[in-house]
């Protein structure tokens, strides 16, 4: 029988990871007018805050996945 508490962890990440992929996805593909995201745009991306938690969120939540 597989423990309830690691039953609950994996529906919980499964639903962060679900809600940071959409994110993720819209950010990379539909946020920009060119389509196109470059490197510079990418760093100053980076360089605030938030975006270094969300994607620290989602790497702890795919390697707990």
């Amino acid at each position: 029988m597989i423990n309830p508490v690691l039953w609950l962890i994996q529906r919980i990440s499964g639903a962060v990871l679900a809600v940071v992929l959409v994110i993720h996805i819209w950010v990379m593909h539909f946020s920009t007018e060119s389509g196109k995201i470059d490197f510079n745009t990418a760093m100053q991306r980076l360089s605030q805050p938030y975006w270094k938690w969300l994607y620290g969120i989602f790497l702890f939540f795919v390697l707990l996945h």
